[in-house]
């Protein structure tokens, strides 16, 4: 076996991110070929090479399945994405950002953190764009590949690499499609998700490992407001959208109220990820409208129940608003079904055909909504001004394993073989970021999703979730894999031991072991 050692590991980590796999480049399609032709290249795959298979997104990139049988058909899935994010944070040393070892001598020689500066002094750490999210994790998922494949493991293995993670999870979902059919074309039956992100270090100085059953949710909740456009000196008949959106910014802004605890572990409350007003050059009048998206993560709170407190916000903002124009104007909150219902009870086919004219591009679903929200204002400019609360793509079910028992058995033998190799271990219910775990099952009705589908102009127009597959291979997920700090900066880095000796090492124990 080739990929067995730490050092060979690590070799193929930095293999890994040589292929520069940036979302939506053609490093995507590359790393997957990769990987692909490293795996084939393997004996056992030379005489079963249908145990392999690259599949297509929608939108053209790629990803790859790997079965490995094991002696009952109960199968444990292993999942990893490949794409990481651009390299800009890396300013003049960009070029270096996908050479792991010349990187991490170089960080050495500029002005550090105080925690940073420790970890590169220590040399424990290899630096470099997604050697932490997640590239180290994807090398480990090729050496179980290789150690199942010689082993012989008691249950069947599926591996999946998918892309574009990072992006709107293309990938995964076309990945739960793929596992669907994998099901069905050798008759498996899922047991556990095993998803293999980093563990994320809640301080700089935890070097706990985490055990995460479960993943947040994600809404991109939108607000566009809707002003009254007039020349910048007829103020008393104008009403600056710029202005309205910036209330709906001050309110929303790391309200806690929008937070949520769950079992002692809380989400972080909403972020601003985008705001404009949408004047395409510099002109004298004031803006008619202006948008903001914001990030709101979930656990067990439903579409419905965000979107009841958005618009108590919202009604609140509205009130605001109108006082500081000291009531001059009466200021109201739509939703998006509600503006369609209005203008097609006032306009009818004209309304009709205008609406489902407007171009969606889904690789750009910000702007194809922008799109879509302004052509719909154009028929609703009589209600003016008013805030229209709207959802953007991609949306992320919150997902958490319900007692199971190989879950626990699993999640007991990574944390009692960590502790005695020393490690200090952490089991969570929620993943904190947001991972693909999110799309293995489905645990919200289908009926408590019916306001966000009214409410996201691109749903079954240029995006859509697979629910039926998502229903039938429903099994208890599990994350653990390596170990880094600072995900999506400069400064990313892996803990070598603990992610090339460690954690593949335990893993590989508890695999054999039931």
């Amino acid at each position: 076996m080739i990929w067995q050692t730490e050092e060979a590991l690590l070799t193929l980590a930095i293999e890994l991110c040589a292929c520069k796999s940036i979302n939506s480049t053609d490093g995507e399609k590359e790393i997957i070929e990769f990987i692909h032709k490293k795996l084939a290249a393997l004996p056992y795959f030379h005489k079963n090479e249908d145990y392999m298979h690259v599949f297509l997104t929608e939108d053209k990139r790629i990803g790859c399945s790997v079965y490995i049988p094991g002696r009952t058909s109960e199968t444990i899935v292993f999942s990893g994405h490949v794409d990481v994010v651009p390299v800009e944070d890396f300013g003049e040393h960009a070029s270096m950002a996908f050479q792991p070892i010349e990187w991490t001598e170089k960080v050495k020689q500029l002005r550090l953190t105080e925690y940073v500066k420790k970890d590169s002094e220590s040399n424990d750490y290899l630096f470099g764009r997604g050697t932490m999210d997640m590239l180290s994790s994807i090398a480990m998922c090729m050496q179980l590949i290789e150690f199942a494949a010689e082993e012989g493991l008691h249950h069947s293995l599926v591996m999946l690499f998918v892309p574009d993670e990072e992006g709107v999870s293309q990938g995964m979902r076309q990945g739960v499609k793929e596992l669907s059919r994998v099901q069905d074309t050798f008759n498996l039956s899922y047991k556990l998700f095993w998803n293999t992100e980093p563990t994320f270090p809640q301080a700089p100085t935890d070097n706990a490992h985490r055990i995460y059953s479960g993943s947040a949710g994600k809404l991109l909740a939108g607000v566009m407001s809707v002003g009254v456009e007039a020349h910048v000196a007829d103020q008393n008949a104008s009403v600056n959208a710029a202005l309205m959106q910036s209330f709906v910014t001050k309110n929303l802004e790391l309200n806690e109220a929008f937070s949520e605890t769950v079992e002692g572990e809380k989400t972080a409350p909403p972020s601003t990820l985008f705001q404009r007003d949408h004047k395409s050059e510099y002109s004298v009048q004031t803006p008619a409208t202006s948008s903001g998206l914001y990030n709101i993560l979930t656990m067990e709170r439903t579409p419905l129940q965000i979107t009841t407190a958005l618009r108590e916000l919202l009604n609140a903002c509205a009130k605001e608003v109108g006082e500081f124009y000291h009531d001059r104007f009466s200021f109201q909150v739509y939703t998006v079904q509600e503006l369609y219902e209005h203008a097609y009870t006032k306009f009818g086919d004209e309304f009709l055909e205008r609406i489902s004219s407007v171009q969606v591009d889904p690789t750009d679903m910000l702007h194809s909504t922008s799109s879509y929200l302004l052509t719909l204002i154009e028929f609703a400019k009589d209600l003016a001004p008013f805030y229209v609360l709207y959802y953007c793509p991609p949306f992320y079910p919150a997902v958490k394993s319900r007692e199971d028992a190989l879950l626990n058995t699993v999640r007991e033998k990574l944390a009692s073989k960590l502790r005695k190799a020393n490690e200090r271990v952490i089991t969570q219910s929620y993943f904190p970021g947001l991972s693909d775990m999110s799309y293995i099952g489905l645990q919200i009705e289908e009926s408590e999703l019916r306001v966000l589908k009214d409410n996201t102009p691109l749903w079954d127009n240029g995006y859509s979730l697979p629910f039926s597959e998502m229903k039938k291979i429903e099994m208890p997920v599990l994350n653990y894999g390596t170990f880094g700090r600072d995900a999506h900066q400069w400064t990313e880095r892996v803990h070598i031991d603990r992610s090339y000796r460690i954690a593949p090492t335990i893993i590989k124990e508890v695999l054999k072991e039931f």
